[in-house]
């Protein structure tokens, strides 16, 4: 391939991500992330911004708008203020907004990344941080306040994910850090149960547990709400710190509930891409139905260039041209004279693993584009439509070779079967 051949390769990418849909091509918008609420609003993280909306509204508006990442929202205990992960001025600290909008305020300066959890009852932000652990920085908790000084640690040697309950005598908080958050069912020596700590005297009870992960403990009154898999998908339970009841809320048996917060006398969470609320009164749960309307200039149509992804690439059987695959397009590219072409302009789906026919004539790849994957057929200069050919199941299929003749094709499957297809019929 010349070099100005792979300079020019360039693809008009729509980026057909849910969370780029205009408002009214939905019926709300989904991919809501990390929510928190108060008695009277609700927020969430959006396309790396932090978003609010009034409870019982549908539209939310932007509270912050910075380049960097905003993350793990949580509403003051008076509801004045959020405090939030940043990833502003070149690292990751806590930051304070008001909920009417504003220039946030930045309250940690370690090199380290803190993540904020929430509040203490009397206005400090509480967060992890591994900035004390060495040889490895292991997080604990830290509290912070509004007025510059500097970070309190917790008498608390280790923990990840953790709020205080709301008259400030104790913390709930979970253990270990998972090197792989999303290892659904995982059951190895990171899956331990939930811990409540006397923050006097330090006494610790540990939350009834099964074998099971248990993760994202917060307070409602005396009662801590958490997230566990005990019933293999990802669900919120609650447990009274006065009987030791333990009850699950919801039943959810496909998407697992992500993340979960308190306040204001109901629960909010994430699963399947809405935010839900709970209220504990009338024991029901309900989705949210929220608008996010917002210019996201990072979701318009976009020229892209896609020359340093290349993978899958061979000559033809001339030498005359090179097939490639770049970022879910295919493109076949001159060794020395004409242009490049791309033969499937479809960069809303994923087109993998071509390979000449042996005579040069047509192309062979898997796309995605009919949402299951088909084996697609085409001639090489592009001009007609290629043709798709369904594929025995919902799997992923790899590496097509066609027969010397050109009358079959090999291919593989995810569960390492071997197929072949007669390509006439």
């Amino acid at each position: 391939m010349t070099s100005t051949a792979r300079r020019c390769l360039l693809v008009l990418l729509p980026l057909l991500l849910l969370f780029a849909l205009p408002a009214d091509a939905q019926d709300d918008t989904r991919l809501l992330r990390h929510p928190a609420v108060s008695e009277a609003h609700v927020a969430f993280a959006y396309a790396n911004d932090l978003w609010i909306m009034e409870r019982g509204a549908t539209d939310a508006r932007r509270l912050t708008s910075f380049p960097g990442q905003e993350e793990f929202p949580h509403f003051s205990p008076d509801g004045t203020m959020i405090a939030f992960t940043g990833e502003y001025d070149g690292n990751t600290d806590v930051f304070v907004v008001p909920v009417e909008g504003g220039e946030p305020q930045r309250l940690t300066w370690h090199p380290g990344g803190d993540q904020v959890q929430g509040w203490t009852p009397d206005g400090r932000v509480l967060f992890t941080s591994g900035r004390d652990g060495a040889p490895v920085p292991l997080p604990r908790f830290w509290t912070v306040g509004l007025d510059g000084q500097m970070p309190e640690a917790l008498p608390i040697p280790r923990g990840t994910m953790g709020e205080v309950s709301p008259d400030g005598t104790h913390i709930a908080y979970q253990f270990p850090y998972f090197f792989d958050p999303e290892w659904r069912n995982y059951g190895g020596g990171q899956a331990l149960p939930l811990r409540i700590v006397d923050l006097e005297t330090l006494d610790m009870q540990k939350l009834p547990w099964e074998g099971s992960r248990q993760v994202d403990p917060v307070w409602l009154g005396e009662t801590v709400y958490f997230l566990s898999e005990r019933d293999l998908v990802m669900n919120v339970y609650a447990y009274d710190t006065q009987t030791d009841e333990l009850r699950q809320i919801t039943s959810y048996d496909t998407y697992d509930v992500k993340r979960l917060d308190a306040g204001g006398g109901v629960l909010v969470y994430e699963q399947g891409g809405r935010l839900h609320q709970y209220d504990p009164a009338t024991d029901t749960a309900a989705p949210l139905t929220i608008t996010v309307r917002g210019d996201l200039p990072w979701s318009r149509p976009q020229w892209e260039d896609v020359s340093d992804n290349i993978q899958h690439a061979t000559l033809s059987p001339t030498g005359q041209r090179a097939l490639i695959e770049a970022r879910g397009e295919i493109f076949t590219v001159p060794a020395e004279k004409g242009d490049w072409r791309n033969l499937t302009e479809s960069s809303g789906a994923a087109d993998r693993a071509p390979a000449w026919s042996p005579d040069g004539s047509q192309i062979a790849w898997f796309s995605d584009a009919s949402d299951e994957y088909q084996l697609m057929i085409a001639d090489q200069k592009g001009l007609d439509a290629p043709r798709a050919i369904d594929l025995p199941g919902p799997t992923f299929y790899y590496t097509p070779a066609w027969s010397p003749e050109g009358t079959h094709i090999l291919f593989t499957d995810t569960d390492l079967n071997l197929w072949v297809l007669e390509v006439e019929s």
